[in-house]
């Protein structure tokens, strides 16, 4: 059996989804991976580096929005293979250990720039959510290989279906908390830089996710 789940942050737009897949069933049937389509991902560039052509999306007609620029990143996870077990008593499903992938991207159709607006700086800046958000995933991912490792994620129920629920809840639980903290980090950076506006408060941010970067563990946690 497998499970998929995709989160998916537009920024500026305070719009945040968790896409997943059927829970499983007690059949040993697959789901479809939940790719979102035509993505940029992180580790896909050298550095996870993006250009103004990856902004190929439509300048919102909204007069209210003042930002030069938007990038819509999100978390995507890969299928990921369960381990059941079941017995009298019940069923345990877990994923097995190694299978569950997490990586950030961009999806270039959803992010857009204005005319004219098109300065190293703000490429900088917007290249700053991505590799925010790269982080964030990176950190999700340690979180998700140590609480299976730990025997923290596993679904219980009375029946496989029942377990995969769980399992599923469990596991968009601890999504949430960490796209939650990623979410007031990047909320800070725009607040904090003016959206890369404030060039030496830009700076002081480029220095703090550099070496976010280079060691994730020095990123706030949830």
């Amino acid at each position: 059996m497998k499970g998929a789940l995709t989160v998916m942050c537009i920024f500026g737009m305070a719009f945040c989804v968790l896409a997943q897949s059927p829970a499983p069933t007690d059949a040993a049937t697959a789901t479809e991976e939940k790719t979102p389509p035509s993505v940029v991902y992180y580790d896909q560039r050298d550095g996870g580096a993006i250009g103004w052509d990856d902004f190929e999306g439509q300048v919102p007609a909204d007069e209210k929005v003042v930002e030069e620029a938007e990038i819509a990143w999100g978390i995507h996870f890969s299928d990921w293979a369960n381990v059941k077990t079941q017995n009298e008593a019940g069923c345990t499903v877990k994923p097995k250990a190694g299978t569950l992938k997490i990586r950030a991207y961009m999806v270039p159709k959803e992010s857009w720039v204005k005319p004219g607006s098109k300065t190293p700086q703000l490429l900088r800046h917007e290249q700053g959510h991505f590799n925010i958000a790269h982080v964030y995933a990176q950190l999700l991912q340690r979180a998700v290989d140590e609480s299976v490792r730990k025997a923290k994620l596993v679904g219980q129920g009375t029946n496989c279906a029942a377990a995969g629920k769980d399992l599923q809840r469990k596991v968009e639980e601890l999504v949430t908390k960490y796209m939650d903290k990623c979410e007031e980090v990047q909320k800070l950076y725009d607040k904090e830089t003016e959206h890369g506006t404030d060039a030496n408060k830009q700076r002081i941010w480029d220095r703090k996710i550099k070496r976010w970067l280079e060691d994730f563990d020095a990123a706030p946690r949830p």
